[in-house]
């Protein structure tokens, strides 16, 4: 897939027309003020699912929601097959982006869970954003701010009507720096006293970016709250006439990446990957239950960079190649491996992969044979 291709997917994925935008707001008035004429914008793109599109540019995970028993060795290989098929009740499915033909749904005020409706909260001169990740008593930080205001936008309403508020109170999240993300509470006849995780809204200018990986660590308190996933291994071009790309892997132990990827803390964050770095050797799905983030991606590219989308922008790392090696190494003697195939949907079996099935980040190549 060519470098124009995969801005393409990514631009369909994040970009909302605004003529769209416009459409539903076109007889809003003037005032509401600028800032807040402008956050509607943001909550519409970032209702797509923020996890689905910033994931796109590391081009090389996938999310499958649920698999089915049947394995079978793929012929000329000594891989077993798993057929994959779509869930779309699965929780932790990310939410497909919108084609290039088709605009997003954009949910009415009635039609929106209480989450939904009040997505935002600006404490510290920053933007965050509602994970609807509801925060446990045992991870209830310090109060940090009293009289504040989650707020929320009905853009097919008129004027100042677009703009729906609510009290609100900011606690920490134990573990969590403040600037990565906090516990809002808020009151409203659909919540008593909800607590959930509003995230930093992920911008170049609010200094999010973690000068270490060591710092990246702390702040996110990826020690006790990362969860991996799948663990997705790129094949070379010379075995892709056997049938498959890539090489799925379940069961790794959260504990390895710290000891091998994780391992060389004092690495400095890259402002990008240096030039002719594209390929990826293997990708891991990520999640944080406390903050609500699912299915993000840690890559590792050749040379030893390490990429992740986890704070809303490209964090790079250039870690040891052999250590790079070693947590693959792991994978391939300790986890069950397979080569993933779709499973078509029965309602169209013409059309192949289901055209809803739900895509995280740019396929590269095959992922399987029928």
């Amino acid at each position: 897939m060519t470098r124009e291709q995969k801005e393409k997917l990514y631009n369909s994925m994040t970009a909302i027309d605004d003529r769209f935008i416009e459409e539903a707001a076109e007889t809003t008035g003037e005032s509401i003020s600028q800032k807040e004429a402008r956050e509607p914008r943001l909550v519409f793109r970032l209702g797509l699912g923020i996890a689905a599109a910033l994931a796109v540019a590391a081009a090389g995970i996938i999310f499958f929601t649920r698999l089915l028993p049947e394995n079978r060795t793929e012929e000329g290989t000594a891989w077993p097959t798993r057929h994959v098929i779509s869930d779309p009740t699965d929780a932790a499915a990310p939410a497909p982006g919108p084609s290039e033909d088709e605009m997003a749904y954009v949910k009415r005020w009635d039609e929106k869970d209480f989450n939904e409706k009040y997505n935002l909260l600006d404490y510290e001169g920053e933007t965050y954003v509602n994970h609807a990740a509801p925060v446990s008593a045992d991870r209830k930080g310090k109060l940090l701010a009293e009289d504040m205001t989650a707020y929320g936008y009905d853009l097919y309403a008129e004027g100042e009507d677009q703009l729906h508020r609510i009290p609100a109170k900011v606690y920490g999240i134990t573990g969590v720096s403040p600037k990565i993300a906090v516990a809002v509470e808020m009151e409203g006849p659909d919540c008593e006293a909800c607590l959930s995780a509003f995230v930093l809204s992920p911008s170049w200018d609010n200094g999010g970016r973690t000068a270490t990986l060591g710092g990246l660590l702390a702040d996110w308190n990826l020690a006790e709250d990362l969860r991996i996933g799948t663990v997705y291994s790129y094949q070379d071009k010379d075995v892709w006439a056997q049938g498959y790309g890539t090489l799925c892997f379940d069961g790794a132990d959260t504990a390895e990446v710290f000891r091998t990827l994780f391992k060389n803390t004092a690495a400095e964050c890259l402002a990008e990957l240096p030039d002719g770095t594209e390929r990826i050797l293997y990708g891991i799905s990520i999640y944080d239950d406390v903050l609500g983030i699912r299915n993000l991606a840690l890559s590792v590219y050749e040379g030893g960079y390490l990429w992740t989308n986890l704070t809303g922008y490209a964090s790079i790392f250039r870690i040891d190649e052999a250590d790079a090696k070693a947590f693959l190494d792991y994978v391939y003697a300790n986890c069950e491996g397979y080569i993933p195939v779709y499973e078509k949907d029965p309602k169209t079996p013409d059309e192949g992969i289901p055209e809803n099935a739900p895509i995280e980040t740019v396929i590269e190549y095959s992922i399987g044979t029928e």
